[in-house]
């Protein structure tokens, strides 16, 4: 639905600078129909633009190019805002897709955080505004310029391929605990997420290994009823998606001894830098890493 949303407002904004009249409304007409269809089947999902709405849209386009660092990413978003808003005052502005650039923008403060049964469609349409915004730029440029241009990115992906290269030695390390998970297995995840994190966590699903690999239950999937195929029967409520997410503040304690997914399970797989202070009663930890352990839970159900 976003990605023919986008489309259609591309289509709208070209037709818009040729015509600059209602017309232009009518021009994108073969994309209504299917738009529709997909509106439709949303139509029971809701709107809603979350709690503390003004703190909650200034949060996104502060974040709007989050990845590893915070220094970084902002000083990316500057550049990239600066370049658009003298191109946009030396009118070296393509139109063409400069209107739908422009829309889009408006359309980050004006949609809904939830559209369509996900999360943070407004906060999605900021990248796809920027990019398209910069693309809409007609500028002529110094040679020096031109070759100077791609620097930002490659110092961006550099730093994005330095973090993933890390993080995936130490998943690798971690999915040594698959090996001491039984197939059919009830997993339990539970991830520390530092509250203070600048980038997102990028361990949050990683429980899921377990129902990959392993064919496991596994408490980080199905969020969204009607928008994921498959639902956990029985009016399970804390056993899906984001129950796996423990969200702690600097300093303070994190404790599992009532961490609700684990009552119904076999295993307790932990993900986080900090050390829990506690244990579901009569869990046993089998295996462990630097991030992550494993620990087989006591009076465990049979399989399910």
């Amino acid at each position: 639905m976003s990605g023919w949303g986008v489309l259609g407002i591309l289509v709208f904004g070209y037709e818009w600078h040729r015509r600059k009249g209602w017309s232009a409304l009518i021009a994108p007409w073969p994309l209504f129909l299917p738009f529709l269809f997909l509106v439709a089947g949303q139509a029971n999902s809701g709107l809603c633009f979350g709690s503390d709405a003004v703190r909650y849209k200034i949060g996104i386009w502060f974040k709007a190019m989050r990845d590893q660092s915070m220094r970084l990413d902002i000083l990316t978003l500057l550049i990239v805002a600066f370049a658009l808003l003298v191109a946009l005052r030396q009118r070296k502005f393509d139109g063409r897709l400069g209107w739908a650039a422009l829309i889009l923008l408006v359309l980050t403060i004006a949609m809904p955080r939830h559209l369509g049964g996900g999360d943070y469609a407004d906060w999605r349409l900021i990248a796809v505004a920027l990019m398209i915004g910069c693309l809409a730029m007609d500028w002529r440029v110094p040679r020096w310029a031109f070759y100077l241009a791609p620097a930002l990115f490659l110092l961006r992906l550099g730093v994005t391929t330095y973090a993933w290269h890390d993080q995936s030695e130490e998943m690798e390390v971690a999915l040594g605990a698959l090996d001491q998970i039984p197939q059919g297995s009830v997993v339990a995840g539970a991830v520390a997420v530092p509250a203070s994190q600048w980038g997102v966590e990028p361990l949050e699903h990683a429980p899921s290994y377990a129902a990959v690999r392993r064919d496991a239950l596994v408490n980080s999937h199905f969020a969204l009823e009607g928008i994921h195929m498959l639902q956990l029967r029985g009016g399970v409520n804390n056993f899906v998606d984001p129950s796996q997410r423990i969200i702690h503040s600097p300093g303070e304690q994190i404790s599992l001894a009532e961490f609700a997914p684990a009552k119904n399970a076999d295993y307790l797989w932990y993900f986080g830098r900090e050390q829990p202070a506690n244990l579901p009663a009569g869990a046993k930890i089998i295996h462990r890493t630097p991030i992550s352990f494993l620990a087989r839970l006591a009076n465990a159900p049979g399989r399910r």
